[in-house]
């Protein structure tokens, strides 16, 4: 029998063992503050008076000479807190070398390293190394004795002036109750037999669970059932000694599991652990929710737990939902190959279908329908199956692949339901495309195999760009005479795409376009004005690279010839094109018909009112001119056109630029000849031929000599004659309105 005394002694010499590890030295070690690296190899939970005498391995504290910092001798302090002692009894201890391993004390080749424990109280010892070596790394045995301790165990390192680090450091957790439960993820359940998430019932302390045997209860919610073959089968024990066992029998009512776990051995090594995933039935009677487990416990040292959450008991059946109800860009589609798709070349409808507990029936078809304004993005003649592998992808499983079928209008598709058990969760992913001058909503339509009818939505159309024009009349019988302008704006960035912006007049018998001007007034689109180009009935607009930030095109200064043969009323003009639209084409194939007017989808994306054709009646005024003295600004019927010389007074007399006037009067500025050797300008209106020089005062019209009383002038570049000599000219009539300082110009 060793007396307490003798034992304490004992402990100096075999609990309290250092250890070390030699590393080959690696550079000159300089000087540095004390750093060595401390920790703790392990935390372990006990109980409240624990001896760890009787545990199989104490936790260590280790301290790391890391740099080398140490010197041949340094002597620091150990303390603990007040519900814990050192298991040393009062006296000091002299161990003749260092142990490099977790056995015995024994010497090590090279370890010279000798230590000194010295007991100051119950929690504080003085420790002593001498003879070190560079680079060691200690190992210090926290063998202590609780006392009614409570919360984390910690060790305290006081340097004392060594190159030790100072710190504070949690070795055990002291816990009091028998053992801690937990849940895994829950699970969503349906009707019938099912499984919830694992519960694991963790020893709190080492040894919680006393040895021998160990009975407790689960017990589930009013309309649930244990399947008893099923839950023992899913149960494991671990850590309770290898010949612990685990029995489970249903109860006195179904809803209790009756749980008993045998030849139960302590551990002093680690915590012990019980698994049970639960195996049940759910009964017509359960309520929907969570299905919630308690733990029962009467005699036995498992701890008692309300409520812990295993499962979701949902309703059988099928939802359907989209991942993101996004803004589609009306028109927009790439041309490519199908196996390519992605978001950047097809607007795309992202959507899953979501069955609870098998709902989607296997043999039966699921329907799919689009509006009749929307496609899915395949070529005329794509395979079904390509198709199918498109949007179903990874969901492909559950449906068979060879019913797939989709309609000759592609707006519609079906698909037979082969094996639900495939996947709970099935995601498509639609290329859309969508017809270019519509805008709205976008529904879904699903029905099916399990899915109620159900209309989901799945994105909103929006026009690429908004068409602005300020309609105006036009005169039939006129050549060359102004129109509206037209802007044109993105409502997104990126909208226009490289390629060709086209206006067409859509009557253009007895219509032509004569002259434009195209410029980009906001954001960063860029537009190649030498490529772009008026020819009779259409204007076409190059864009040369996209924008980053939502655009604006102007085309302005626009002249119309408008004959005999063009019909009264309003005018109207289609906006359409490659830099618009990208469905034209898909792997190489037709994706619509390219006939506007066909009955499919239309090629344009707007068609708006751009000007009013007009026949005056006998005698009526047939056009109508404003200048303002001093501004480049002129209106003709309405509409303003911009010019580089501004009307003025000299003399009394009112001077406008003849090149303008002739302008406001259906004049073509192939008909304003200007000949710089003679300083003369000849124009041509209809029938007649008029000629002016600078300097002199004498006009000619059809050969006739007109003397006037004031010679022509050139300012600011431009030819200007008083209005009067100038609407006799031109056959127009000349109105003057002083107090607006305006000229009016009738024809």
């Amino acid at each position: 029998m060793i007396s307490k005394a003798n034992k304490k002694m004992l402990a100096i010499v075999t609990a309290f063992m250092f250890m070390f590890t030699v590393f080959a030295p690696i550079g000159m070690i300089g000087e540095a503050e004390a750093a060595s690296k401390n920790r703790v190899d392990r935390v372990v939970y006990v109980d409240k008076d624990e001896n760890f005498e009787d545990l199989a391995r104490v936790p260590y504290l280790i301290i790391q000479d890391e740099d080398g910092d140490f010197g041949a001798s340094e002597r620091f302090r150990l303390q603990l807190p007040g519900s814990a002692e050192w298991n040393l009894g009062e006296t000091t201890a002299t161990s003749a070398a260092v142990s490099a391993t977790s056995g015995a004390i024994a010497s090590t080749t090279g370890a010279a390293t000798q230590y000194q424990i010295r007991v100051i109280s119950d929690q504080i010892i003085d420790v002593t190394l001498s003879g070190i070596l560079k680079s060691q790394t200690f190992h210090i045995p926290l063998n202590v004795d609780l006392d009614n301790a409570s919360g984390e165990i910690k060790v305290t390192v006081n340097p004392m002036d060594s190159a030790v680090s100072s710190g504070t450091y949690t070795f055990a957790v002291v816990e009091s109750g028998g053992t801690i439960a937990t849940v895994g993820e829950k699970r969503d359940v349906t009707r019938g037999n099912a499984h919830g998430a694992t519960i694991t019932i963790d020893e709190a302390r080492i040894g919680a669970l006393d040895p021998g045997t160990q009975e407790f209860r689960l017990r589930l919610p009013s309309g649930f059932n244990w399947n008893a073959t099923l839950t023992s089968g899913s149960a494991v024990v671990e850590g309770l000694g290898n010949t612990a066992t685990l029995e489970a029998r249903i109860g006195a009512n179904d809803r209790t599991l009756e749980v008993t776990v045998r030849n139960i051995v302590r551990s002093s090594d680690s915590r012990g652990y019980i698994a049970i995933t639960p195996y049940f039935n759910i009964t017509r009677d359960a309520n929907l929710g969570d299905v919630k487990v308690d733990i029962l416990s009467r005699s036995s040292d498992v701890t008692a737990v309300s409520g812990l959450v295993v499962a979701e008991y949902i309703e059988h059946g099928v939802t359907v939902s989209i991942d993101e109800v996004r803004e589609f860009l009306a028109g927009r589609a790439a041309v490519g190959n199908l196996a390519d798709l992605d978001e950047e070349e097809f607007e795309t409808a992202e959507i899953t279908i979501e069955q609870n507990g098998r709902a989607l029936l296997d043999g039966r078809i699921v329907e799919f329908e689009l509006p009749s304004w929307v496609k899915v993005a395949v070529a005329e003649n794509a395979d079904h199956e390509t198709v199918f592998d498109e949007i179903f992808g990874d969901g492909s499983a559950v449906f068979e692949r060879n019913s797939f079928w989709i309609n000759s209008d592609r707006n519609r598709f079906e698909v037979t339901v082969e094996d639900s058990t495939e996947a709970d969760e099935i995601e498509l992913v639609i290329p859309l495309l969508i017809e270019a001058d519509k805008t709205g909503k976008i529904y879904l339509n699903i029905k099916g195999a399990g899915i109620a009818e159900q209309n989901l939505l799945i994105g909103t159309a929006i026009a690429p760009v908004e068409v602005d024009i300020k309609v105006a009349d036009v005169r039939i019988g006129v050549q060359n005479q102004s129109a509206p302008d037209i802007v044109i704006t993105e409502n997104q960035a990126g909208a226009l795409m490289e390629g060709s912006l086209v206006i067409d007049l859509r009557q253009f018998d007895g219509l032509r376009f004569t002259d434009a001007t195209f410029e980009v007034i906001a954001g960063d689109l860029e537009i190649d004005v030498d490529a772009s180009d008026v020819d009779d009935h259409r204007l076409t607009i190059v864009i040369e690279a996209d924008s980053t930030e939502p655009s604006t095109i102007k085309v302005s200064n626009i002249e119309l010839t408008v004959n005999r043969m063009a019909p009264e009323g309003f005018v109207q003009v289609d906006v359409s094109g490659d830099a618009l639209i990208g469905y034209v084409s898909i792997n190489g194939e037709d994706a619509i018909e390219r006939d506007a007017d066909s009955g499919t989808f239309n090629t344009r994306v707007a068609r708006v009112n751009f000007a009013n054709v007009i026949t005056p009646a006998p005698g009526q005024v047939r056009s109508a001119a404003t200048f303002v003295i001093g501004e480049n600004v002129y209106t003709v019927n309405g509409v303003e056109k911009q010019m580089d010389a501004a009307p003025y007074i000299k003399d009394g007399r009112t001077f406008l630029p003849v090149r303008f006037v002739a302008d406001a009067l259906g004049v073509s500025e192939n008909n304003i000849i200007w000949n710089q050797a003679t300083q003369s300008a000849t124009i041509i209106k209809g029938d007649r031929i008029v000629s002016v020089q600078i300097g002199n005062n004498v006009m000619t019209v059809n050969g006739t000599p007109l003397t006037m009383d004031v010679a022509p002038e050139i300012r600011d570049g431009r030819t200007f004659l008083p209005l009067r000599f100038i609407g006799q000219a031109l056959g127009a009539d000349m109105e003057w309105v002083a107090e607006t300082q305006t000229v009016i110009v009738n024809q």
